[in-house]
């Protein structure tokens, strides 16, 4: 299984140099949904943003529903931030 958070942390770490600070935690109960890209939207959603989601139920449905949230709000110009 691809681990993406150590691929994003090696990335971000070869270009803005090692971190303060780190901490991973891993709880097989919870997941975090979040949005790569949501930003390219800043024009129409009135700021620059990205979106995180966390859950600790309805795992097959919850990144569902973050993903048609942030449509609806893209296709009927919604304001966030």
């Amino acid at each position: 299984m691809i681990n993406y958070g150590e691929l994003y942390y090696d990335h971000y770490s070869n270009f803005l140099g090692e971190p303060i600070d780190r901490e991973v935690f891993k709880n097989n109960e919870e997941r975090v949904y979040n949005t790569l890209g949501f930003s390219k939207y800043e024009e129409v959603v009135g700021d620059n943003v990205e979106i995180s989601l966390v859950v600790d139920g309805a795992f097959s449905s919850a990144g569902y529903i973050l993903a048609n949230a942030l449509f609806y709000c893209i296709g009927n110009q919604v304001q966030i931030g």
